[in-house]
C-alpha cells in the first residue's frame, strides 16, 4: 500500500558531526545487518491497518531525518530533506503464527543496499496476525539506515507509533524539536566549533601516552568471528548492589567489570577504547531523531587496588569522554594519524563497550539492591549462546550491554582472528564472576601481569607488549629489529628506501598485528647479512641512510606511500 507523509520544510544543508561520522562507514555497506536500526514493534491487533499505516506516514513527517537524502555538492557531501512523497509499505499476514516471522521479515527488507542519494532511508512493513492465540496482532517493520537514525531515535520512534495507532493526534505528540539542519547550524557555529576543537584536544591528549592496542596476537588458526551472549539474573541482581553501595550507574559497573577481565587477560595495566556516546545531554535533544551517536575514548588505569575504585575512575573517566564525544569526524582522522606517525602505534578501536539498554531502562537507578542471597540462589540461571557473527566488524571485541535489570545481557562480537569462542565464553563468565564476588563488598583487585601462558619472547617499548616477531614482519625478508637500550632500532637492507619511505610501509602493515610497533630508528644498509638475526653483521654492513621516518616540518602523514617492505611472500594480514 501506498502510504503519504508530509513534513514542514524541503531544504539542503552540511550534514551533522553524527551524519558525517556514519557516512564515513556506512556508505558502501548500507544493507549490513550492522548498518541499519530495526525497529520492530506490535500493537493492538484490532486497530486497522489503514491506521498503523497512517501512524508511519506521520512520523515520517514529523522527523526530517526520515526524508532525507544525501549528495555531494562541491565534492562535500551535504544533506537534502524531501518535503512530501509517499512510501511503499507491504502488508504480510502471519498465516502460521511464526513467532520469528518479523525479525526475518526485517532482514530480508535490508537484502538490497539503502540508495542513499534517492531512497527514503526507512522502509516499512505490517505484519497481521489474525489467528494469533492470544487475539489478532499486528506488528510495525521498519528498516532504518544508521545515516537516519541511533538507538535512542528507535525508542521515541516506538513511543510515537504507539501513542498514534493508540488513538493521539499528531498534536498530541511531545514536539520533536531540534532538526538535523537545525543540529548543524549549531555545530558550525563558533560555539559547535569550538567544543568541537576542544574534543579533539582532548583525543589528541589521551592518544599520546599509553597502551593504544590490546596485546593479543593473532590465533595460529584463525577462525570464524562469532557473536556469543551471556544472560545472567545473577549479576544483574549483582548490580543492583554494587551500584548502591558506590552511587556509580549501572553502566560504569559493567564496564569496569569488562576492562578489569580484559587487563587480566592481556596483562596491560591501562586500556584504552571506544564507547559509543548518545550525545543527548541537552533537553533540546531529548526528542531528537537522528544521527548522534560518536564515538567517547576513554583511557581507564587497570592497577586500581579494589573493583569499587575502578568502578569510580571509570564513572568519572565516561563523563569526561562523554563531554568531549562530539566533533567533526573528519578532523579527528589527522589527530589519530598524527599520533600513529609519531608513535609507530595507531588506536584502531580493538575494543568497543556499547551500552545499547541505556536508551531503553530509564528507570535503572530505581531498582532495589538484591539480598545476597538471591544473588547465589540465581547463579545457575546463567545461560550463554553462540553463533557466527552476522557481520564482520573492524574490532577485536565489541561488547554490548542489551539490558541490565532483572537479567544482565552482555553480547559480544568476537574477531576469529584473535579469539576462539571458548576465550570469549570465559571471559564472559569471569566477568559475571567479578560482578557475584563484589556484589557482597568491595573486591580487592590484582595487579595486571602479562599471562604466564604467554609464548615467545616479548618486549615493553614505549608503553606497549610487542612481539619482535611482529615487528619483523612489518620489516620484511630484508630486515630485522632489534633493542638498543630501550629503543627499537629496524635495520634494513633496501637501499631504494629513505627512512621516511620505510616508516610509511611499516605503517601500512600495521593494521591487524596488535603486538608490533614501528622502530623507533631506521638504518638503511646496502646489504644484508647472511644471518639476519646477527646485530653484529648487521653493524658491519655499509649504511646508507639512517633517521626516524617520521615527518619533519613539511611532511605530511597523508603523504602515504605504496611502498611494501615485503620481499618475498608476507602480506599484510588484512
Amino acid at each position: 500500500m501506498r502510504v503519504s507523509y508530509r513534513g514542514s520544510r524541503r531544504e539542503p544543508g552540511p550534514l551533522t558531526f553524527g551524519q558525517a561520522n556514519v557516512l564515513s562507514w556506512v556508505s558502501q555497506d548500507s544493507n549490513e545487518w550492522s548498518a541499519v536500526i530495526p525497529v520492530i514493534h506490535a500493537v493492538d491487533g484490532s486497530v486497522p491497518v489503514d491506521r498503523v499505516a497512517e501512524a508511519i506516514g506521520v512520523v515520517i513527517g514529523r522527523h526530517d531525518s526520515l526524508r532525507t537524502n544525501y549528495l555531494r555538492q562541491s565534492g562535500e557531501a551535504i544533506q537534502v530533506v524531501r518535503e512530501a512523497g509517499e512510501l511503499i509499505v507491504d502488508v504480510h499476514e502471519n498465516f502460521d503464527g511464526d513467532a520469528q516471522f518479523p525479525a526475518k521479515l526485517a532482514r530480508q527488507m535490508c537484502a538490497t543496499p539503502f540508495e542513499l542519494t534517492a531512497e527514503l532511508p526507512v522502509r516499512a512493513a505490517i505484519v497481521t496476525e489474525p489467528g494469533a492465540q492470544d487475539g489478532p496482532r499486528t506488528t510495525i517493520v521498519m528498516v532504518i539506515t544508521h545515516m537516519a537514525i541511533d538507538v535512542g531515535s528507535g525508542v521515541i520512534l516506538t513511543e510515537e507509533l504507539t501513542d498514534l495507532v493508540e488513538g493521539k493526534s499528531p498534536a498530541d505528540l511531545p514536539d520533536p524539536g531540534l532538526q538535523p539542519l537545525d543540529q548543524a547550524q549549531i555545530e558550525l557555529s563558533p560555539v559547535g566549533l569550538r567544543r568541537s576543537q576542544n574534543s579533539l584536544k582532548y583525543w589528541r591528549s589521551r592518544l599520546a601516552q599509553g597502551p593504544l592496542r590490546l596485546a593479543v596476537p593473532p590465533l595460529d588458526e584463525p577462525g570464524e568471528s562469532q557473536q556469543l551472549r551471556i544472560t545472567s539474573p545473577a549479576a544483574a541482581l549483582a548490580v543492583t548492589r554494587i551500584v548502591d553501595r558506590t552511587k556509580v550507574g549501572h553502566s560504569s559497573v559493567v564496564l569496569a567489570a569488562v576492562a578489569a577481565v580484559l587487563g587480566r587477560y592481556t596483562g596491560e595495566e591501562s586500556t584504552l577504547f571506544a564507547s559509543l556516546s548518545a550525545n543527548r545531554f541537552s533537553s533540546t535533544l531529548s526528542r531528537y531523531v537522528g544521527a548522534l551517536a560518536q564515538d567517547a575514548l576513554i583511557r581507564l588505569d587497570l592497577t586500581a587496588p579494589s573493583f569499587d575504585a575502578l568502578v569510580e575512575q571509570a564513572r568519572s573517566a565516561q563523563l569526561t569522554a562523554l563531554k568531549h564525544s562530539q566533533f567533526d569526524a573528519k578532523a579527528v582522522w589527522p589527530v589519530i594519524d598524527e599520533t600513529f606517525d609519531r608513535r609507530g602505534v595507531g588506536f584502531t578501536r580493538d575494543w568497543v563497550f556499547n551500552d545499547v539498554a541505556a536508551n531503553i531502562e530509564p528507570d535503572r537507578q530505581n531498582n532495589e539492591p538484591a539480598p545476597l542471597e538471591l544473588v547465589d540462589r540465581a547463579r545457575p540461571e546463567t545461560r550463554i549462546s553462540r553463533k557466527p557473527a552476522e557481520s564482520e566488524l573492524p574490532v577485536m571485541l565489541f561488547f554490548q550491554v542489551l539490558r541490565a535489570c532483572g537479567e544482565l545481557e552482555l553480547d559480544v562480537t568476537a574477531n576469529g582472528q584473535f579469539f576462539t569462542a571458548d576465550t570469549v565464553e570465559r571471559l564472559l563468565r569471569e566477568v559475571e564472576q567479578l560482578l557475584i564476588d563484589a556484589a557482597a563488598g568491595d573486591t580487592a583487585l590484582a595487579r595486571p601481569e602479562p599471562p604466564a601462558a604467554r609464548r615467545g619472547t616479548w618486549w615493553r617499548i614505549a608503553d606497549c607488549q610487542v612481539q619482535p616477531t611482529a615487528v619483523n614482519e612489518l620489516l620484511g625478508s630484508a630486515g630485522r629489529a632489534f633493542l638498543d637500550g630501550d629503543e627499537l632500532v629496524g635495520h634494513l637492507a633496501r637501499p631504494d628506501l629513505t627512512p621516511r619511505s620505510a616508516h610509511l610501509a611499516s605503517l601500512a602493515a600495521l593494521r591487524w598485528r596488535p603486538t608490533a610497533v614501528t622502530p623507533a630508528r631506521y638504518i638503511i644498509c646496502a646489504t644484508a647479512p647472511d644471518d639476519l638475526d646477527d646485530l653484529a653483521a648487521w653493524r658491519r654492513q655499509r649504511v646508507i641512510a639512517e633517521g626516524d621516518g617520521r615527518p619533519g616540518l613539511h611532511e605530511a602523514f597523508a603523504d602515504h606511500s605504496s611502498t611494501t617492505l615485503e620481499t618475498e611472500t608476507h602480506q599484510d594480514n588484512q
